[in-house]
């Protein structure tokens, strides 16, 4: 699958989702990051957080954002000079420390208390290190294998997305029809 192929998909999806952010969003907000709320009590956070350490989750994590740039530059050199500025975007809004009770939520909604103190045991245990700090590798390796599998299927890929690009546009369009209509013509 060619490098292009893969940085516009990953462009639309980064356009979607900036889409669906700036409709929940005002001009008025900060460009501080929201609050997170806290749903759990702070020794619940404690035992997520301490799972999130032992299991290497913020180094995890800058790994996964680094490949994210690393594979939008070979899809397109020129945003090379871009590099800084979207690390900058992501320390300020996706960095650990701004998303962790977030993560922590997720675990503590998954897992019970007890649950992810075993989880912490088991990540500490050396197999367990050496799966979590090969995780990244396996993950690129996955990610390649079905870039191998999709490549000779790319124009039927391209069709599909334009497809439904096409009918979604369309929906738009009579949706505003159907809007601006006089209300006895609806």
């Amino acid at each position: 699958m060619s490098r292009k192929f893969i940085a516009a998909v990953l462009a639309f999806a980064v356009a979607f989702a900036l889409d669906a952010v700036e409709v929940k969003t005002s001009a008025k907000e900060s460009a501080a990051p929201a609050p997170t709320v806290r749903r759990h009590t702070e020794t619940e956070y404690a035992v997520a957080f301490a799972y999130c350490d032992a299991a290497g989750f913020a180094e995890s994590q800058r790994n996964v954002l680094r490949m994210m740039l690393d594979n939008i530059e070979r899809s397109n050199p020129a945003m090379r000079e871009l590099r800084p500025a979207m690390e900058r975007i992501f320390d300020r809004y996706l960095g650990f420390e701004v998303v962790k009770y977030d993560y922590a939520d997720i675990f503590l909604d998954e897992f019970t208390v007890d649950e992810l103190k075993e989880l912490t045991r088991i990540a500490k245990e050396p197999v367990m290190k050496k799966y979590l700090a090969k995780q990244q590798k396996l993950m690129q390796a996955g990610s390649f294998i079905a870039q191998k599998r999709l490549a000779p299927h790319q124009q039927e890929i391209r069709a599909e997305i334009q497809a439904f690009m096409q009918k979604k546009a369309a929906e738009a369009g009579n949706a505003r029809k159907n809007n601006a209509a006089p209300p006895a013509a609806r």
